[in-house]
């Protein structure tokens, strides 16, 4: 079978960390039940829409965009090993591509806190870094 073959390889060729070795196992024991769901289909058969429809599901579950990724990535390595084998005659996980994963919003400072760093501080106006520094704050908050 695919998914023992190429994690034997991982633990013996590429001496992956028993954790990795675990992760992969799940994510591979994960897909490999969804694509049996399917009529008619297996890990060899498979093609990028079943991958495709496996990432929605994961989406439609409620799985994080970084969790359907690693997933997805466990996927991608083991058709890459078993093509690279012959186990399979293609790969049809290298045209999926990963759900985007959020991005933080920036934070910023309110303007009663910037007045209250720009005013906490002494300035001397006389000194040419202290009146640049300041300038650069105002222009770079502003």
């Amino acid at each position: 079978m695919i998914i023992d073959d190429f994690l034997r390889y991982l633990e013996t060729e590429r001496v992956a960390s028993p954790l990795t070795v675990a992760t992969y196992r799940d994510a591979l024991m994960n897909f490999s039940k969804f694509v049996a769901s399917l009529d008619g289909q297996t890990l060899e058969t498979a093609d990028a829409d079943v991958v495709r429809d496996w990432v929605g599901s994961l989406m439609e579950q409620g799985q994080k965009a970084t969790y359907v990724c690693k997933q997805l990535s466990a996927v991608k390595s083991m058709y890459r090993f078993a093509l690279k084998t012959k186990l399979v005659d293609k790969d049809p996980a290298h045209l999926v591509t990963g759900p985007k994963k959020q991005k933080p919003l920036p934070m910023f400072l309110k303007e009663s806190e910037a007045e209250r760093l720009l005013d906490g501080l002494q300035w001397d106006m006389s000194n040419f870094n202290d009146v640049r520094s300041r300038t650069l704050l105002l222009l770079l908050y502003s």
